[in-house]
């Protein structure tokens, strides 16, 4: 039998703790098996991705978007929440630090990449059911009229 051959292009994902290319199957081997879920994803030479720490402990990161496999014209929002507080960035690397640093303080945060339009939709739906929310927004490419902070 033979192994099928690697996948060498990029992927449109990557490792957010390596940066490498990922591949959106398994792992080859996954030690775990039987006790934790099988990661979805993996790197390109099949081992599991880097590891982060969270609430349950050590686990394989997931993976995030290529910034290279996206136009460059396209203005990310990126939406990092956490405990009772959402924090909004327009960089990549800030929404990272701040994702690092709900991690640490074990708030088990959730990370988004999205369009300005799907902010601008999802901020209304979160305030309507949420209103006591705290929504910090410091991206330095909004505009203040039609998005002011929360």
């Amino acid at each position: 039998m033979t192994t099928p051959p690697r996948q060498s292009a990029r992927t449109g994902l990557r490792c957010p703790v390596c940066d490498e290319t990922t591949r959106p199957v398994p792992p080859d081997e996954w030690p775990l098996r039987g006790f934790a879920p099988t990661p979805g994803a993996s790197h390109l030479d099949g081992t599991p991705l880097c590891p982060v720490i969270g609430l349950h402990g050590a686990q394989p990161a997931e993976p995030v978007a290529d910034p290279a496999s996206q136009p460059a014209t396209d203005h990310w929002v990126y939406v990092v929440a956490g405990g009772e507080t959402l924090a909004v960035f327009d960089s990549r690397d800030c929404a990272g630090i701040q994702l690092a640093v709900m991690h640490a303080a074990a708030l088990d945060p959730i990370a988004r990449r999205m369009s300005a339009a799907q902010w601008d939709t999802a901020r209304a739906l979160l305030l309507a059911d949420n209103p006591a929310i705290v929504i910090t927004d410091v991206r330095h490419t909004r505009d203040v009229g039609d998005n002011p902070p929360s």
